[in-house]
């Protein structure tokens, strides 16, 4: 009646950064809209160039527990595709927060259950919070439900028509690294809640990325 394919509750320190895993096909018994893809449940400091997807009643990611304090909470450069609840829910059981980045991300076609959105607030978020030059398209519910961030820098483009990735396919069995002449090359941003860069260094494939300036969006550095 609760978990995830990544499931962080307890033990997990402020610095744990969540890296570069695929996840998907989660599924639960019961009550299946509390089982998520990456669900943390505890101050973490980053989720980070994950591809997620079809995760049958839930979240791609929820982050229950976000750090409000230090370097704040980062969730960048994640995919997310083909979740049942949306792709990315922002909470802090019911509390407000602060810090939290939500950058450079791709979330598509989520909400095939509950028809929630792609990127859903489910806090006030302080004046530090930012969520910025995500690639948004198709989430039933809208791309975003916020309740006191506004988004920047963003782009809504469909992955379908075949000019952001290699090979697109819903499935899970597409090849999601960044085609040439994609609208998400070079489209990212360095900002982060703290203002320093939060950039991941490297990419899903661990190669590095522009420290300074003009990151790709999504998991992969073009």
């Amino acid at each position: 009646n609760g978990g995830g394919g990544i499931l962080v509750y307890a033990g997990a320190g402020d610095d744990s950064v969540f890296d570069s895993n695929v996840v998907y096909n989660i599924v639960g018994p019961g009550s299946v809209n509390t089982v998520q893809g990456i669900y943390i449940d505890r101050p973490i400091q980053a989720v980070t160039n994950n591809i997620v997807y079809n995760v049958i009643g839930g979240w791609c990611i929820q982050d229950q527990k976000v750090q409000s304090s230090g370097q704040g909470t980062i969730i960048s450069n994640n995919l997310m595709f083909g979740c049942g609840n949306g792709g990315l829910v922002i909470a802090n059981n019911g509390a407000d927060v602060d810090y939290v980045t939500v950058n450079d991300n791709m979330i598509f076609d989520n909400g095939t259950h509950q028809a929630k959105c792609g990127i859903y607030e489910w806090a006030n978020n302080g004046p530090h919070s930012i969520i910025r030059n995500n690639d948004m398209f198709g989430n039933n519910g809208g791309d975003y439900c916020l309740t006191s961030v506004s988004p920047s820098g963003g782009m809504s483009v469909d992955p379908a028509q075949g000019t952001t990735f290699v090979n697109w396919q819903f499935d899970g069995s597409g090849n999601y690294q960044e085609a040439s002449g994609s609208q998400t090359v070079g489209a990212g941003t360095t900002v982060c809640s703290t203002g320093s860069n939060c950039v991941p260094p490297n990419d899903f494939a661990q190669n590095p990325r522009p420290a300074a300036s003009n990151p790709d969006v999504g998991p992969y550095q073009h």
